[in-house]
């Protein structure tokens, strides 16, 4: 139950609330939904001039959920899903095609067809008859010899479909294949008119390969403090006019920033008390219990918490009490905190139920035959077959090899190795801990029928069977209506964002920047949507009221709005005051270096140790110690050796750069066309990713689904 709707159930003065909130729960979430239109607002977004209407949206997402899952009634993370993979496919739809379009691109029904009957079937198309639980091709569609997808199979599945009319099962696995075949077709396209010329793969042989050893001296912008400048506001100006289009001054598109101080209801050591004292009033009822499963479902908060657990799987002194005890004895309640978050665990109470001598692991092989089409008994009869050859011939990996289904472990005889108990499902684990060495029980399992060979087990240790009742450790009512009046209480003393930071810093102020519409997480906070969505309906310097996310109570700050494009000068003065004191400070150095062009002068002039960077290749990207240099790098390679720089603004700051020697790259037996091959390569896997990124960023694509969910 939510924290807020237990102070309410507490407050007769919030009947009134109450009733608001189980209207709008009998409406349900469409009539939220619904007061979207009544702003006007009935676009979900925009994709290439093409608007998305959310009832469209809404129709279709329907559809998907229907033809996915059997109906619509799913749980809200499924949904989530579905809507994103919903957008991801208009955008293909809508920027993709409309490429194919113009170019006259075309799928043919052979081609399609060829997809369905070639061995090596699609991504698309596998994904439709693997299990996702497993990640192997479903029974009913596999080659029983090989597990793959088999054509066959499919093509007679098609057949079933036609006859029986339900083609509209197959219609979106035929829509998904073509969009591939589009996509695969489209790349490929632009793939093959990109290559690499001998004369390209040369320079970039010489690049990776040529080495420079040089020596120079640095003087590092972090070595002058930046407030020892003085910045007028004039130059941060300029500065800011002439650089306001470069991508670090830009958004791509409108986020937000808040502050927010967290309120949680963690549980007192009275409510801790209180949870132990229910556990002690159950101990002597749960002594005489004579259905230990029974009474640790109905009291307990983890279900059929039973189980044989060996030494040390308590704490030590709840450990040793256990294994001491005879039969029927409750120890507790002890205490297991979650470390994870102060105040939260569980406070349990144990049961001796009864003691087993078993061993820790078993070491065993095995073979599975899945039970095709629901056929059982040919199964088992299959197995019983192989069991009498290999309790004759004594050729269990051989057999494993030719028939196991377990394709794993086939290949090494349907060696398992050794495993621990709860390691396998449950028959199998049962049959390999309660079985001898020698022993080839047949057992049935969600996968198939088992037969199994127990090689070898542990030596036999005493493990005790132990019912546990555990109750959570929980805030209760008075915690509660403590952390939300805190809560409360903040929000309405602190309602300026002066107030806000100041109160704010005793409480621990945290920080979400470039939040999105849409976005679905902050970090420490549970669905913090609504928070989001306040963000997007506030101004700046307003304080929200408070939210209840989970166990939290939030309060929070709009501190920042950056709209889509150049960002103006106050959101970004810091940046700009940075670059500037760092163009003072490269003019300030490079003056102090300047008109001395031996490398010891400068180094006793402004007092800076001579350092030396070996093997340095015009395809590096940093220099040892320093870090990324690119333009340094490539200055470097226009000297001659023995030649001193001018002065070079860096990156970590300005260098002055003494040639000692170049090593050419070698040209004897050296061989271009793996080289020429590769870097092809290298520019064609860039091409599905690349291109359509650029083609959804001409594409203007407007989201406003936050808006919506």
């Amino acid at each position: 139950m939510a924290i807020i709707t237990k102070i309410r159930n507490q407050s007769a003065l919030l009947i009134g609330a109450i009733g608001i909130a189980m209207l709008l729960f009998i409406v349900g979430g469409d009539f939220i939904k619904k007061t979207t239109f009544l702003r006007g607002e009935t676009d979900l977004g925009e994709i290439a001039g093409e608007k998305i209407a959310f009832r469209d949206f809404e129709e279709r997402l329907q559809r998907e959920l229907i033809q996915g899952y059997g109906d619509d009634m799913v749980d809200e993370k499924t949904k989530e899903q579905a809507r994103q993979s919903l957008w991801s496919m208009l955008i293909e739809e809508n920027v993709m095609f409309r490429e194919y379009d113009k170019i006259g691109l075309a799928v043919s029904p052979e081609e399609l067809f060829y997809q369905i009957k070639t061995n090596e079937p699609s991504q698309r198309l596998l994904r439709y008859f693997t299990d996702p639980q497993t990640g192997k091709v479903i029974d009913y569609f596999a080659n029983p010899q090989t597990g793959n997808l088999d054509p066959e199979k499919i093509v007679t599945y098609l057949q079933q479909l036609i006859s029986n009319q339900q083609m509209d099962r197959w219609l979106p696995i035929e829509k998904d294949i073509k969009t591939d075949r589009y996509n695969t077709k489209f790349f490929n396209l632009i793939k093959k008119g990109l290559f690499v010329t001998t004369k390209e793969s040369e320079q970039d042989y010489i690049a990776k390969n040529k080495k420079v050893n040089f020596r120079y001296i640095v003087k590092k912008y972090d070595s002058v403090p930046d407030s020892s400048l003085a910045l007028s506001d004039k130059e941060i100006k300029e500065y800011y006019d002439e650089h306001k289009n470069e991508p670090q001054f830009k958004s791509k598109e409108t986020v937000r920033g808040i502050q927010y101080i967290v309120f949680e209801a963690i549980p007192s050591e009275s409510d801790k008390e209180k949870i132990k004292g229910s556990l002690s009033e159950l101990k002597e009822k749960f002594s005489k219990s004579t259905d230990d499963t029974i009474f640790v479902r109905e009291y307990a908060d983890t279900r059929d918490n039973i189980k044989y657990y060996s030494s040390g799987s308590f704490p030590s002194d709840v450990d040793s009490a256990i294994f001491n005890s005879d039969s029927n004895t409750v120890i507790g309640p002890y205490l297991e905190e979650d470390h994870s978050r102060e105040g939260y665990g569980f406070y349990k109470i144990a049961k001796v139920a009864g003691e087993k001598y078993v061993s820790d692991s078993v070491k065993a092989r095995h073979i599975l035959i899945k039970i095709a089409n629901g056929d059982t008994a040919k199964a088992a009869a299959k197995i019983d077959s192989l069991k009498k050859i290999i309790v004759s011939k004594k050729n269990f990996p051989d057999m494993a090899k030719q028939f196991s289904e377990d394709f794993g472990s086939a290949q090494d005889g349907g060696n398992l190795n050794w495993f621990t108990e709860g390691m396998m499902v449950k028959p199998f684990n049962d049959a390999c801990f309660e079985g001898k060495i020698g022993d080839m029980p047949v057992v049935t399992s969600q996968f198939g029928i088992h037969l199994i060979e127990i090689m070898e087990k542990t030596k036999p240790i005493k493990k005790v069977k132990v019912a546990i009742v555990d109750q959570k450790i929980e805030p209760g009512k008075k915690t509660i209506e403590e952390a939300y009046n805190k809560a409360s209480s903040f929000s309405i003393n602190n309602n300026t964002a002066e107030k806000f930071k100041t109160a704010g810093n005793e409480l621990g102020i945290r920080q979400a920047d470039n939040l999105k519409e849409s976005e679905k997480s902050i970090g420490g906070l549970e669905n913090p949507r609504e928070v989001i969505r306040w963000a997007y309906k506030s101004e700046i310097g307003n304080i929200s009221n408070v939210f209840e996310l989970g166990e939290k109570f939030v309060v929070a700050h709009l501190t920042t709005i950056k709209e889509e494009g150049i960002l103006p000068l106050d959101e970004v003065k810091e940046t700009v005051k940075s670059e500037v004191a760092l163009e003072k400070k490269a003019v300030q150095f490079m003056e102090e270096m300047k008109g001395i062009s031996n490398l010891d002068e400068i180094s006793k002039k402004i007092n800076l140790k001579i350092e030396s960077a070996s093997d340095i290749t015009f395809s590096s990207s940093s220099i040892p110690g320093i870090g990324l240099e690119r333009e340094l790098i490539g200055k470097t390679f226009t000297l001659k050796q023995g030649e001193t720089s001018l002065p070079i603004k860096g990156k970590k700051g300005v260098f002055v750069v003494t040639i000692d020697n170049y090593t050419e790259a070698p040209t004897q037996g050296v061989d271009l066309k793996q080289n020429t091959e590769q870097l092809s390569r290298n520019i064609q896997s860039r091409v599905d990713y690349e291109v359509f990124n650029a083609l959804k960023e001409n594409a203007k694509i407007k989201d406003n689904r936050g808006k919506f969910y």
